[in-house]
């Protein structure tokens, strides 16, 4: 690859969290200035083209970020943005700034946020409905414990609402939740849903409309020179050249590029189980019922349809 890891995140910006959604007042400390505001890093302005392959999260807004910045960039997926073959896919992903102690993290959620809602604010008109949800966000355990207490201190560090629940006002707010004998939770008020294929549909559809080309094509990597990549082969036949090249694959990096990223990538093992309500039952969808995490479980409540 054409870039570093640590000076390509310094030129788009990634602080994604991804990937990449707080109330503008709880976080002014992050608030960014507009990226069409920024130029583009010096090493970049001369740049022909970046290719970036790869249109899911990482991908997309690389690619929307470069183009706000005024580099010209190609994106490249094989699928499209958002496919259900890609990371980013699927219809809902969860977002919020709780991480324990782990504060890089919750910077990156609170930025993502403020980010999220810029962006939804300018597309707003162009979408069918909105990509953010808030929903909140319960942290239940069967007694309060350091990691409560850890992410309560960077969330009131950070000025993000968060809330203190006993076993009595959980049982209050939440009559469906079938609750153990001591439970208690921390609630963070700023925590949502994402509809993530949407969105990397949205991404790419801002990254084309501000001139950007977006090719459906599977890429690997071609002519190379002094151990620098000079172009990738495109399954439609086109070879494409460029000055740098951005490979945001995720799990899909070694068999991409089998010789550099061979035992350096492990990909985590996880399931999903999805479960339907009666008709007409309302209480497992927001607002009704805020997502949750019970030690290592992540529950996503119904935002409609997804």
């Amino acid at each position: 690859m054409s870039l570093d890891r640590r000076r390509f995140l310094q030129v788009s910006g990634a602080q994604l969290g991804l990937v990449a959604l707080g109330a503008r007042s709880s976080a002014t400390a992050l608030e960014r200035v507009p990226v069409s505001k920024k130029a583009a890093p010096a090493f970049l302005q001369s740049a022909p083209e970046v290719a970036v392959i790869g249109a899911g999260a990482f991908g997309g807004w690389t690619a929307l970020y470069l183009r706000e910045r005024g580099v010209s960039a190609t994106l490249i997926d094989q699928y499209g943005p958002g496919n259900g073959r890609a990371t980013s896919g699927g219809e809902t992903r969860q977002i919020r700034p709780g991480y324990g102690n782990e504060e890089p993290y919750t910077r990156s959620a609170i930025t993502a946020l403020n980010r999220w809602k810029e962006w939804q604010s300018e597309w707003g008109k162009s979408l069918e409905r909105s990509l953010y949800v808030r929903t909140g966000r319960l942290i239940l355990r069967p007694a309060w414990d350091d990691f409560l207490n850890d992410t309560k201190r960077v969330l009131d560090k950070y000025g993000m609402a968060n809330e203190v629940l006993d076993h009595d006002e959980l049982a209050r707010r939440y009559p469906q939740i079938n609750l153990e004998e001591n439970a208690v939770a921390l609630y963070e008020h700023d925590a949502g849903i994402l509809r993530a294929r949407q969105a990397c549909e949205a991404v790419a559809a801002a990254f084309q409309k501000q001139g950007g080309r977006m090719i459906l094509a599977h890429a690997a990597p071609g002519r190379r020179a002094g151990g620098r990549l000079q172009e990738i082969a495109l399954s439609n036949g086109e070879r494409l050249s460029a000055q740098a090249f951005v490979f945001a694959c995720g799990p899909w990096l070694p068999k991409v590029l089998p010789e550099v990223m061979k035992d350096r990538l492990r990909t985590p093992l996880s399931f999903e189980f999805f479960f339907g309500t009666p008709a007409g039952d309302q209480r497992f969808m927001a607002p009704h019922l805020p997502n949750f995490r019970e030690l290592n479980t992540y529950g996503f409540t119904s935002i409609g349809n997804d």
